[in-house]
């Protein structure tokens, strides 16, 4: 993010503590799982979600025409 989109600092501080040290359980029937980190992904239903998905993308399909082939995404 810092070198395709120019983020540094606070912002890319901000935007690595909401991806990071994240973690989950389940809930079900009165029960409840034991806490589990979350080592990948962004959170479900998120407003960030789409936005950050659509940066990394770009630096996929880079990445992808670097080495040669075309790439179809709308």
């Amino acid at each position: 993010m810092r070198r395709t989109h120019g983020f540094s600092g606070c912002v890319l501080d901000w935007i690595q503590s909401y991806l990071v040290e994240r973690t989950q359980f389940v809930r079900f029937n009165g029960h409840t799982s034991e806490v589990t980190s979350v080592t990948c992904g962004v959170p479900q239903g998120s407003v960030l979600g789409p936005v950050l998905f659509v940066m990394r993308t770009v630096d996929v399909i880079k990445l992808v025409e670097e080495v040669g082939f075309s790439v179809h995404a709308c």
